[in-house]
């Protein structure tokens, strides 16, 4: 036999050896995903569904799931910077900071507006 002949048969070797190996690892994960589907389907079945915000405390050790309107204690939450006020128990603020950076060896005359004064 010659050495091409080996080579290319080396190669469908290893390409098998491959596939089968992320076969059984696919098979592996999919069992992982399916057991824990259920888990989590069981919890459902025996969670608890509260609709009006109450602790009770028959409900205590088990799992709850509460719906309804999110409230907060105080009315508004404001942001003073921007003057911005909405009635929600949570206000987050994201900011993001783009610069110019000099790649081409201009020169700025002003670097901020304090010394344009």
């Amino acid at each position: 036999m010659n050495k091409n002949a080996q080579k290319n048969r080396m190669k469908v070797v290893l390409g098998a050896v491959i596939f089968g190996g992320l076969t059984i690892l696919l098979l592996f994960l999919s069992i992982g995903s399916i057991k824990q589907y259920n888990n989590m389907d069981s919890l459902r079945k025996d969670a608890v569904v509260i609709t009006d915000g109450k602790v009770l405390p028959e409900n205590e050790g088990k799992l709850v799931v509460v719906s309804g309107r999110a409230t907060a204690d105080e009315s508004t939450v404001s942001d003073m910077d921007f003057d911005v006020t909405v009635e929600s128990p949570y206000l987050s603020r994201r900011v993001e900071m783009r610069q110019w950076v000099n790649s081409m060896g201009f020169e700025r005359k002003y670097a901020n507006k304090h010394e344009m004064q």
